[in-house]
């Protein structure tokens, strides 16, 4: 078992408005040259709904259309500049942020719409110049996108982080994710389309480290022309939230991808509970694997390919009545996560297996906050009575997480971070396919 040596990813910042408060600074900058040229005040968010512009667009969007932006142009940048210098802070946490981005083996890098001028007298002002090994500004492009390109290489694992369209339009002309700084000066409206959307700075260490994570699934799987992705671990371990956002990671990416939940192969409740040891009956009968694999990844190893309506069963009703479409072609990826999983007759079907590690007394503290407002407090007995010891069963029987791919502990939900892989794996996991 080999541990993974220390992360190398390129993180591309935005500067105002992801690191920088730069409305501190603009609004009063605007608000002097109002008063020097003796007209009407904007409001407030008009100035920093145009703040992450190149400042001629700034400019022209806030001014009144008697007054041409070329005029004021150096007496605004004069205004702006000594406001940097005498009341320019950053959000709170930057500092941290940054200092363990960097401890980390990360390269940071600034890429903003501002003057170099400008990004320099910011980072000399706030004292976190030391953290960036480069900074860019798109005034000598004609957009971050083309910025970015000259950054990258085709073997590049980045990502961009910033709180404007432009800054998420850079990221997906690369290829690459972004993370969209809800706390900054964009909205909701523009931001929709970023791979992932944050609250505060301090939720950037969490998704720089799934980020890493998932290029590193990517290396060691699709790179290498693997194509079904099997992620396990026990019930409240994060599977579907991991899964979708690993989803989301491969679209951004320009990868086609579609999420198979064994969830949705659940057998009928008369099923799962045959007999009188409730444990083993849903050990062995809680999912229907013979669905999946006839219908889906049996014609998927042997054509190539699908486009069907599968039936499948209703959960709350009992019955077969929800209809799920696939449409899989040969380049596309197939995520499939669930519990109990790793084990014959799916297992030779999975081309790289994933596991993510929690304890049980996170699954309990989980089922709690998850389950019991929807179930109630008699929902606990069934996870102490029955859905644990069938974990332990599975556990203690295939052992997945010692003979996973990649393990990654998910213990800490907000910031996980990546285990172990394994290259000698057991015969029962070296004989797929």
């Amino acid at each position: 078992m080999n541990l993974r040596g220390k992360a190398r990813m390129i993180i591309i910042f935005d500067l105002d408005g992801t690191l920088f408060q730069t409305a501190l600074c603009d609004i009063a900058a605007v608000n002097h040259l109002f008063d020097e040229l003796a007209i009407e005040k904007v409001d407030d968010t008009v100035i920093t709904y145009n703040i992450g512009k190149k400042t001629f667009e700034f400019l022209t969007n806030i001014l009144p259309p008697h007054i041409k932006q070329q005029d004021v142009y150096d007496r605004f940048r004069e205004l702006e500049q000594k406001e940097v210098r005498e009341n320019g802070i950053l959000f709170p946490n930057v500092i941290e942020l940054l200092e363990e981005l960097v401890s980390k083996g990360h390269t940071l890098i600034i890429c903003s719409n501002g003057s170099s001028e400008y990004i320099e007298l910011v980072l000399k002002k706030t004292g976190i110049t030391k953290y960036f090994s480069n900074i860019y500004s798109a005034k000598e492009a004609n957009n971050k996108g083309e910025v970015i390109r000259k950054i990258l290489d085709n073997n590049s694992s980045a990502v961009v982080i910033g709180d404007t369209l432009s800054d998420i339009e850079a990221a997906a002309e690369n290829n690459i994710p972004s993370i969209a700084a809800m706390y900054g000066y964009g909205n909701i409206n523009e931001l929709g389309a970023a791979t992932y959307i944050i609250q505060n700075v301090t939720d950037i260490i969490g998704y720089v480290n799934r980020i890493e994570i998932f290029y590193t699934i990517t290396d060691r799987s699709i790179r290498k022309g693997k194509k079904v992705i099997g992620i396990n671990g026990v019930d409240t371990s994060g599977k579907t939230v991991f899964t979708k956002a690993y989803s989301k990671f491969l679209s951004s990416l320009k990868i086609k991808n579609t999420i198979i939940h064994i969830d949705d192969y659940h057998n009928p409740a008369e099923l799962r509970c045959k007999g009188d040891n409730e444990i083993e009956a849903y050990y062995h009968n809680a999912f229907n694997y013979d669905q999946v694999i006839d219908e889906i990844l049996g014609p998927l190893n042997k054509l190539g390919s699908i486009d069907k309506d599968i039936l499948c069963l209703n959960l709350d009703t009992n019955k077969y009545e929800n209809f799920i479409h696939y449409n899989i072609d040969e380049n596309t990826i197939v995520l499939i996560e669930g519990v109990l999983l790793f084990r014959e007759p799916l297992l030779k079907y999975l081309d790289t297996t994933v596991f993510l590690h929690i304890d049980f007394d996170e699954v309990l503290r989980r089922m709690q906050v998850r389950d019991v407002p929807k179930y109630g407090e008699g929902f606990i007995k069934k996870y102490t009575n029955k859905y644990i010891p069938v974990q332990r069963k599975y556990l203690e029987e295939y052992r997945p997480e010692q003979r996973s791919d990649i393990v990654i502990n998910n213990q800490d939900y907000f910031n996980p971070r990546l285990g172990a892989y394994c290259e000698g794996k057991d015969d029962i996991y070296n004989n797929r396919k």
